[in-house]
């Protein structure tokens, strides 16, 4: 042949075909497992669980409870264009096909470029059948997965499916696929993925999308291996929205506002619209679209554009990157062309730009009227002076909140405009998110950064959940704990209602709604309370928080564990023998102690380690304070996540333990407990000078204060004895400045 002459034109094999067709399917491991899990939906499963290990790439399982699959219909299950959805041409155009799949590419793609296993049963069935298929066919039982010489041929019709191709095994009702290497034939689009993480992130997305879209269905995704799920819905849900507040949160659901718009309102464009969006003052860590169309999810870029568009325009998110939408579209089978992307996952329909108007109106209507309500009422204040009569304790309706924390500033709105609003002296910050005043005086580092041992308080992360224990997750004194077994003891009840009792509704009003400003000294710090600017001693508050929290958490508390546990006696040794330095109450106790026992500081800090050893298991239980056999202390316990006390003050702290808690009574000791160890991780004024400005102000403000703001029930005593003090009120300055 010659070099001018043309190549002669051949078909390809069937092979070289079939995986040509799978890379456009199957983009990446998150392509099959949408596709899979709309295979589950199709077969009217109420359970589906998805599992997957290296994002999909290692293996995935897909397993559900529908009709199963018979048998004799294992030996069509891979091969191309073979479906149990689509019977002829005209249900496809005549929109007659209410089924996700149609075109039975999906599995016979997945079997082309993975190795792939079917277990199934059916409801009449009397055990279940399992299958392994290689490039669209049915392998032999003796064959198991083949090398890659070829396509193998599918069953001879006379043959016998059941004994030489399926393996009878136990199981219920429903079919559980796995894929295993995925692209093990494609090296190139194997080695593309190398961030198993990111798929699987992918994956995760897609589910929680067909998990908000179906909320009578329990879906679940996890890792292979994991213990527990990563999403998870319990099925039987009324709506997208308590969907959405079992895989997001009861934050995000209680932002969303409804769109529902009839078919009968749309006139020609047939279209009926319902879902949920986000509020004008939601703010979310990333941005959420979902957009199904006819119960299929898909992707509209010039919806989405519109969507995004909106937002922006309102000023509510930057470009609508952190707005949370999901759509749900009805149109007529006949007004949408499915078949117009390889994957499914775009699909044209008549009036599109009609309909994404209508949508786009819809929610601009209702975040313009929102957006105009938006106002900060400020409370005129009659006096300056706080009203400290003892009141009745109130309770918020909605219970436990999370700390407020800059990123997250809490307002009021209302929905009428103050005439005073308007007036200078009456124009406040409304946001936590301005600058305090340490922006100016100290350096800003990493918020996680840990002052060094015995210096000063520590901002961590939380410490890892040790196994079978519970995570103590602050709240309120109002609220019934619902962690782990309910508190039976009578005197920590008792405790708990008088800290409700003496709790000051006015004051529990001030520290909810005011704002830190910054810090004064080692016990004094700003914040602003409506047009007020106070002072409060935050030594005092953390104390008061901290021992309601001990309180809260009684028997739950989560602990954090010594990589080198030290001795009690020794760290008791350092007190004994070191009296004159210590506190004044602690130096005069062990002084008596010394005289009237006659006894030296060594036999002294022996008495008292003896003490907390006979305790042990006490302490660990309620107090998680963990002190082993050889008298060594373990464990020490994490009342607020993120924070942990100045070990410095650890030897203190133990000597106070053994040596002031009326260890006879029940009642006495357990307060005399939660005391001791709410005066041992409260802040002392001596430690802005111990351990400098940054490694004292970060804990008080980014960890203390959110949550003194959230979970505090001021005692009625914080009302009088100097605790909150008023420094300065903006209109009895503009008052002073305009006699000037």
């Amino acid at each position: 042949m010659s070099d001018s002459a043309p190549p002669p034109i051949r078909p390809l094999p069937e092979t070289v075909v079939n995986r040509i067709a799978a890379g456009e399917v199957l983009a990446r491991p998150s392509n099959a497992v949408k596709e899979l899990l709309e295979n589950s939906l199709d077969a009217r499963s109420t359970t589906v669980s998805v599992a997957c290990a290296q994002g999909g790439l290692k293996m995935m399982q897909i397993t559900d409870n529908g009709c199963g699959i018979a048998p004799e219909d294992f030996r069509f299950l891979c091969r191309r264009f073979a479906t149990s959805k689509l019977k002829t041409y005209d249900q496809l155009q005549g929109g007659e096909v209410d089924t996700f799949g149609f075109r039975g590419e999906a599995l016979a793609s997945v079997s082309h470029v993975a190795h792939v296993s079917v277990t199934s049963r059916t409801a009449a069935g009397a055990c279940a059948f399992r299958g392994t298929f290689r490039d669209g066919a049915l392998l032999p039982i003796d064959a198991g997965i083949a090398p890659d010489l070829g396509g193998p041929e599918d069953p001879a019709p006379g043959e016998d499916v059941l004994q030489a191709y399926l393996t009878p095994t136990s199981g219920t009702q429903g079919t559980a696929i796995t894929v295993e290497d995925l692209f093990y034939n494609v090296p190139a689009r194997r080695q593309a993925f190398t961030n198993p993480r990111a798929e699987y992130v992918r994956i995760l997305d897609i589910v929680s999308r067909y998990a908000v879209h179906y909320p009578g269905v329990a879906i679940t995704c996890r890792q292979h291996g994991a213990s527990r799920a990563d999403l998870s819905t319990p099925g039987r849900l009324a709506s997208p929205r308590q969907a959405i507040q079992a895989i997001y949160g009861a934050e995000v659901a209680r932002n969303l506002h409804d769109i529902d718009i009839p078919r009968d309102t749309t006139g020609d464009l047939k279209v009926a619209v319902r879902g949920l969006f986000s509020a004008a003052e939601s703010r979310f860590r990333n941005p959420v679209f979902f957009l199904f169309i006819n119960n299929r999810a898909v992707s509209s870029p010039s919806l989405k554009r519109a969507v995004d568009t909106l937002y922006a325009n309102l000023m509510l998110t930057a470009g609508g990157k952190s707005s949370f939408v999901y759509l749900s579209l009805t149109l007529p089978g006949a007004h949408v062309d499915v078949n117009v992307h390889p994957t499914k996952r775009f699909v044209n329909f008549l009036e599109e730009d009609r309909i994404v108007e209508l949508i786009v109106s819809t929610m601009a209507d209702r975040l313009q009227t929102e957006n105009t309500a938006r106002r900060f009422e400020v409370t005129p204040l009659g006096s300056p002076a706080l009203d400290m009569a003892p009141s009745t304790p109130r309770a918020s309706a909605s219970g436990p909140r999370a700390p407020d924390t800059p990123s997250t500033p809490r307002t009021r709105p209302s929905s009428s405009i103050s005439s005073q609003t308007s007036s200078p002296q009456f124009m406040v910050r409304n946001s936590s998110a301005s600058q305090t005043l340490d922006s100016f005086l100290l350096r800003r580092g990493d918020l996680r950064a840990a002052a060094e041992p015995g210096t000063g308080a520590m901002v961590l992360d939380a410490p890892d959940t040790p196994s079978g224990q519970a995570t103590g997750t602050p709240s309120t004194l109002l609220d019934t704990p619902t962690r782990g077994a309910p508190i039976l003891l009578r005197s920590v009840r008792l405790l708990r209602q008088q800290c409700v009792a003496a709790s000051h509704s006015d004051l529990l009003a001030l520290v909810r709604e005011s704002i830190f400003v910054g810090i004064i000294d080692g016990r004094r710090s700003l914040l602003q309370h409506g047009t007020r600017l106070m002072t409060f001693d935050h030594v005092r508050l953390a104390y008061e928080l901290f021992y309601q929290q001990v309180l809260v958490q009684f028997s739950q508390l989560n602990t954090f564990e010594f990589d080198q546990p030290p001795s009690v006696r020794d760290l008791m040794l350092l007190v004994t023998s070191h009296g004159p330095l210590l506190e004044s109450d602690v130096a005069a106790s062990l002084a008596d102690s010394l005289t009237a026992g006659h006894t030296s500081a060594e036999d002294l800090a022996t008495k008292l380690a003896e003490v907390l050893l006979a305790r042990a298991s006490m302490l660990q239980a309620y107090f998680g304070i963990g002190i082993d056999e050889q008298a060594r202390l373990t464990h020490l316990p994490v009342i607020l996540p993120g924070h942990l006390p100045v070990l410095a003050r650890l030897p203190i702290f133990l000597c106070r333990l053994a040596h002031h808690v009326p260890w006879a009574e029940e009642s006495p000791c357990l307060e005399g407990l939660a005391r001791e160890l709410a005066r041992f991780y409260a802040p002392d004024p001596r430690d802005i000078t111990d351990a400098g400005g940054d490694a004292f102000a970060r804990p008080l403000e980014q960890v203390v204060f959110p949550y003194i703001k959230s979970y505090l029930l001021p005692p009625e005593h914080l009302a009088t004895d100097g605790s909150i003090l008023q420094v300065a009120s903006l209109p009895d300055l503009y008052r002073v400045f305009e006699r000037c």
